[in-house]
């Protein structure tokens, strides 16, 4: 059996970092016809739902993972990588000529440019072997799944919340720009992840313009009053919003950073794993802190991910 429950996007992603890689202005530039020797490569799993299933199981908690797999090729590969990692396989849609691919060029600083190749975009099946499932969990992640209905994850976050099991939610731009809609999903939320820019979005205002230290946006979402609100700033830190209090987290001084992608989800499988293990919003900032800088010092988006001896030390 299992204690939590990630909801998400599954890919295998592809990583790329050479300085033959020119960068003018923002931009990689790639010749025609040209042939370039990458260095520096790397592979693993992707997608926000595989991303967190993965820092929860390595936290020590018993994760599975609902997202969509295909049945042949590289999803065979894939379904063996989860295995390894302890994720619980049983609530997986499986699709024949499936698959979702990403290549990732990488700057010398980790800064990133993504290719992405999804066959189609997960449709949720709410089973009701799937939904029972809800019911049975002490933590359920809800992640950006622009292209499902707003619909559909909310009679997730439903049948979780009425269960007793915390609901985490976190959405993308598509999502945080539908207003009215978005926050009648975000009620149901007892832990709401955004990052700087999807808060501006929600809120709809500009990203400078918000006083993260001083403004409690909790309220201001129309939130349930259990809910946590947590804002990540990227280098600047991140914060925790109850309906009382305001917590920080500076982040942590690295030297050199070799790639960013994952860093929100390190995140937030650290603030969620902290929460379960019945730390406090502040205590869970550090442990978020912590595994987010500990994936982006490395290649991937999971090679990173810490266990709860580490996160914990």
């Amino acid at each position: 059996m299992f204690d939590a429950i990630s909801l998400g996007s599954l890919t295998l992603d592809l990583f790329f970092q050479d300085d033959s890689l020119t960068i003018k202005n923002g931009r990689f530039f790639l010749a025609l016809g040209g042939k370039y020797v990458v260095e520096r490569f790397s592979e693993s799993m992707g997608g926000g739902g595989a991303n967190v299933a993965i820092g929860l199981s390595r936290a020590g908690i018993q994760t599975a993972l609902w997202s969509q797999i295909g049945t042949e090729g590289l999803s065979l590969y894939i379904r063996t990588q989860l295995e390894a990692e302890g994720i619980h396989m049983s609530l997986m849609q499986e699709k024949p000529n499936f698959a979702n691919l990403s290549a990732i060029l990488l700057s010398p600083k980790g800064e990133r440019t993504i290719l992405t190749h999804r066959s189609s975009h997960i449709v949720l099946d709410l089973s009701q072997s799937r939904l029972d499932a809800l019911k049975r969990a002490k933590v359920v992640f809800i992640g950006n799944l622009p292209e499902s209905s707003l619909i559909e994850r909310e009679k997730i976050a439903t049948v979780a919340r009425n269960a007793g099991a915390s609901v985490a939610i976190n959405l993308g731009v598509k999502d945080c720009r539908r207003g009215a809609e978005a926050r009648s999903f975000l009620k149901h939320a007892t832990v709401l992840v955004l990052n700087r820019y999807e808060l501006a979005d929600v809120l709809n205002i500009p990203a400078n313009e918000l006083a993260l230290g001083t403004v409690n946006y909790q309220s201001k979402l129309d939130l349930d009053p259990t809910c946590t609100l947590v804002i990540t700033d990227g280098e600047f830190g991140a914060y925790a919003q109850t309906n009382t209090e305001i917590f920080f987290q500076p982040a942590h001084k690295l030297s050199h950073v070799h790639d960013t992608t994952g860093a929100g989800d390190a995140f937030t499988s650290g603030f969620l794993s902290a929460l379960y293990y019945d730390r406090k919003p502040k205590e869970a900032l550090v442990w978020g802190a912590k595994n987010s800088a500990s994936v982006i010092v490395q290649l991937n988006a999971q090679s990173g991910l810490l266990r709860k001896e580490d996160l914990t030390s």
